[in-house]
C-alpha cells in the first residue's frame, strides 16, 4: 500500500461494519426475497422488506446525506403507499442504489469540484499530473452514466412487470457489470498509464469506501 493510502486509512466502528454487512446483504438478498414474496402473492410482506431495506439504505449513504436522504425515502414511500402504489415500493430499492453511486460521482463534476476519481487518484498519488486529470474527470463522467443507464434498466424492467428479468438483473447482472467495468477499466489505465504506478483494485475499493463514509 502507498504511503498516502496508509495514512489515510482509519479505523471503523462495530457499528458502521455491522451497517455495510446489513447493506450488503441486502442487495444481493433483497430481490430475491421480493421475487419470492410477489410469486407467492405475499404482498403485505413485499412491502414490509421494501420498507426495511429503504431504512438501512438511508443509514447506509454518505453522512453528508443521511438526513437529506432518509426525509426523502419517507416521503416517497408515503405518497406511493397514500396514492395505491405500494407494491411498486417492493422495486425500487435497487433504482435508488445505483441513483445514489450516480449522485456520489456526479456531484463531483459540478463546476469548481474536484471529480471524485481524480480525488481517489490524488489519495493515493499524493499529486496528479495534467494527463491523469484529464483521464480521471472522463472516468468521472463514465462511471455517473454507467450507474444511471444501470437504474434505467432495473427501473424498466420494473415497470414492465418482468419480475424474473428484474430479479435476475438487480442479484446477479448489474454487478457483473460494474465487475466487468471496473476491471476493464482498471487494466486500460495499467496499460495506457503504463509509466505511473498503480494501486491494487482491492486499494481503490478502500478508497471508495472510505469516501463514502466520509463526512463532507
Amino acid at each position: 500500500m502507498s504511503p498516502s493510502i496508509a495514512r489515510n486509512s482509519h479505523r471503523t466502528s462495530p457499528a458502521a461494519r455491522a451497517l455495510v454487512v446489513a447493506a450488503t446483504l441486502l442487495l444481493v438478498g433483497y430481490p430475491l426475497a421480493i421475487a419470492w414474496a410477489l410469486t407467492s402473492n405475499r404482498r403485505d410482506l413485499a412491502l414490509v422488506l421494501s420498507l426495511v431495506s429503504l431504512a438501512v439504505l438511508a443509514l447506509a449513504s454518505p453522512r453528508r446525506w443521511r438526513l437529506a436522504g432518509a426525509a426523502l425515502i419517507a416521503v416517497v414511500a408515503a405518497a406511493a403507499i397514500l396514492a395505491g402504489w405500494g407494491m411498486q415500493l417492493s422495486f425500487l430499492p435497487p433504482v435508488i442504489v445505483n441513483l445514489a453511486l450516480m449522485a456520489f460521482f456526479g456531484v463531483t463534476l459540478r463546476r469548481g469540484a474536484e471529480p471524485l476519481i481524480a480525488r481517489f487518484a490524488r489519495i493515493e498519488r499524493g499529486t496528479l499530473e495534467p494527463d491523469l486529470q484529464r483521464y480521471t474527470r472522463r472516468l468521472t463522467w463514465l462511471w455517473t452514466w454507467f450507474f444511471l443507464v444501470m437504474a434505467a434498466v432495473s427501473a424498466v424492467f420494473a415497470a414492465l412487470s418482468w419480475t424474473a428479468a428484474w430479479t435476475w438483473f438487480t442479484v446477479v447482472g448489474n454487478w457483473v457489470c460494474v465487475g466487468l467495468f471496473f476491471c476493464s477499466e482498471y487494466l486500460y489505465r495499467r496499460v495506457h498509464f503504463a509509466h505511473y504506478t498503480h494501486a491494487t483494485p482491492m486499494q481503490l475499493l478502500a478508497l471508495v469506501r472510505k469516501q463514502w463514509r466520509a463526512p463532507a
